[in-house]
């Protein structure tokens, strides 16, 4: 007998209302945790207690009751842990500055404007926003030998911890040890101690071909000593692994193989024996463009290099040929973008060679672009060392908290090696509210300064301080205020350091509490933030908070509501 399901739909004005409703509850509670003075939250899951202080933690772990706010809600969360993934943070200032732009937009479409047309000014300006952004940022160098730039890589981390020097020293050693490719696994201590090692590990940028393979909180697969089997042909046939399969489920052994393309059957076979009979097993998928790193993951790993081109398939006797078709390491953790493998049990002399043949290479391709940088992007990744962070922590909770901060720090650390720097504390984008008349003028000339157009981009740009405003009012300080004395700096470098902020009493007639915070240049200071990060803030949010001006109705399936979301997600 089938059910058929119950839906509802929702529309018109009633939409708008649902989505600034709800986009406020959700920056309300996620901004509460910006900036040093922001506030923790406490997230009670099935895993147990979690008390942070990192907005993509509290994010993640956020739902409503009402079915609306969470196809709204799950909106929001792709658009924001997209800025997690491409930039590895920026969480909770995307999170902000979307509510900010649909308080300004839904007000337009409210009086009659075409939300599409606010939409399209919307994306001009943010586009345009970040053009400039990559022409005012400051490059930094990853030569951290020289002191000046490894104290400038110590500030991003400060930054991204709150505070925390303990993990700011450890990865600015770590990014001197180890150049701006460094790798991170991050372990519990057990104690109250923190500590690293350095040691042998290479990240490849794609993680599992499908979310079914993962099924704890952290959503990643950590596995020890696991078979590993390269492939640079897509894996399409069940029978050709299946001997492969039935003697991991026999044995224990997890089995990991890495591919440009997996069939469905293939896919549906693993996670149906992972469930049912216990096998330990991943699919991790390459893309096409990517094959030549397949060569380098077999020279770590000691894995053969299956292509039939190669004369080498799964079909190959390998008792026959002497040898075993696939490698090994001492532990390979897979997440939804990244494989970090360990410790690879490769020949280091086969390997040394490996990497001499690409560094000649290089030099015989320097006037090819496209190959000096596919070149440099394998030796990069071949020599960046790995560092294991033992994270101490008092309680279980306290430990979990600086896991959230660590995991910031170091993806704050990587984006500032990769794309410079801005001026931290939402100053970056502060700042063009106060001086973006020739953008502005560029689209009033095309389109009038009262079509939706115009005005949709006018209010993303007045909305690019809410970070800026966030951070201050979660300290209790008129931002205002702060914003004036940046200005007075006339440097467009400068910024505030709110760690020199004190509320102390004063006998003179004109003196406030604000007057005790430091304004001077942001590298002086060491308030700075990763170019990337702030980039991918402004592209996000301005794509999530377009797409949510321009809908007309929701339709919710009342058992579940995802499927909606979903849709909405992938609009274009």
């Amino acid at each position: 007998m089938s059910t058929k399901k119950s839906t509802i739909t929702m529309a018109g004005n009633d939409v708008y209302l649902l989505i600034k409703r709800t986009s406020k509850k959700i920056s309300d509670i996620v901004g509460s945790t910006l900036g040093p003075y922001g506030s923790n939250c406490l997230n009670e899951t099935q895993w147990g207690t979690h008390l942070t202080k990192d907005g993509a933690s509290v994010l993640a772990n956020l739902s409503f009751e009402d079915p609306f706010e969470n196809a709204v809600l799950n909106v929001i969360k792709d658009a924001v842990f997209k800025s997690n993934s491409l930039a590895g943070d920026g969480t909770t200032s995307t999170t902000v500055l979307i509510n900010e732009i649909l308080n300004a937009t839904l007000n337009l479409v409210g009086l009659g404007y075409n939300g599409i047309q606010v939409r399209k000014g919307i994306q001009i300006a943010a586009s345009k926003i970040v053009e400039q952004l990559k022409e005012s940022c400051r490059q930094l160098d990853a030569d951290l030998s020289v002191e000046e730039n490894y104290k400038k890589l110590h500030n991003v981390a400060m930054i991204s911890t709150n505070g925390d020097v303990e993990l700011s020293d450890i990865f600015a050693k770590i990014f001197k040890a180890c150049g701006k490719n460094a790798n991170i696994k991050l372990e519990a201590s057990g104690s109250a101690e923190t500590s690293f090692k350095i040691t042998d590990g290479y990240q490849l940028d794609f993680g599992y071909s499908s979310q079914y393979f993962v099924d704890n909180a952290d959503r990643t697969i950590t596995y020890s000593n696991p078979k590993i089997y390269v492939s640079t042909e897509p894996i399409e046939m069940l029978p050709d692994i299946m001997p492969i399969l039935n003697k991991h489920i026999q044995t224990g052994e997890p089995v990991i193989f890495v591919a440009p393309h997996f069939d469905t059957s293939i896919v549906n076979a693993i996670v149906l024996s992972k469930a049912g009979k216990g096998l330990k097993a991943c699919c991790v998928k390459v893309n096409e463009t990517k094959l030549y790193l397949m060569e380098d993951i077999a020279k770590i790993t000691g894995a053969a290099l299956l292509s039939s081109k190669l004369g080498m398939t799964f079909k190959t006797d390998a008792n026959y040929l002497g040898i075993h078709l696939y490698g090994t390491a001492s532990s390979v953790t897979i997440t939804e973008n990244t494989t970090l493998i360990v410790n690879g049990a490769g020949d280091p002399q086969a390997l040394e060679e490996h990497i001499s043949g690409l560094n000649a290479q290089l030099e015989r391709n320097r006037n090819n672009p496209d190959n000096v940088s596919m070149l440099t992007e394998r030796l990069n990744k071949l020599k960046g060392g790995l560092a294991v962070i033992y994270i101490g922590g008092k309680t279980n909770v306290s430990t979990r908290e600086r896991y959230d901060l660590a995991e910031d720090a170091f993806n704050a650390c990587k984006a500032a090696l990769a794309t410079g720097i801005q001026p931290g504390g939402g100053v970056a984008l502060a700042k063009f509210k106060q001086s973006t008349s020739v953008i502005l003028n560029e689209i009033s000339l095309e389109s009038g300064k009262t079509s939706a157009y115009y005005l949709g981009a006018k209010a993303f740009i007045d909305s690019l301080d809410a970070v800026f405003n966030r951070i201050l009012s979660n300290a209790g300080i008129d931002s205002h205020k702060i914003y004036d004395k940046i200005k007075k700096q006339k440097n467009e470098f400068a910024s505030y350091d709110l760690n020199s902020y004190r509320e102390i009493e004063s006998t003179a007639m004109d003196y406030e509490p604000e007057d005790s915070i430091i304004i001077d240049d942001a590298e002086v200071i060491g308030v700075i933030d990763p170019e990337l990060v702030i980039e991918n803030e402004v592209l996000n949010a301005a794509d999530c908070a377009g797409l949510l001006t321009s809908l007309e109705s929701i339709t919710v399936n009342m058992k579940s509501d995802n499927s909606i979301a979903e849709a909405i997600s992938n609009l274009v």
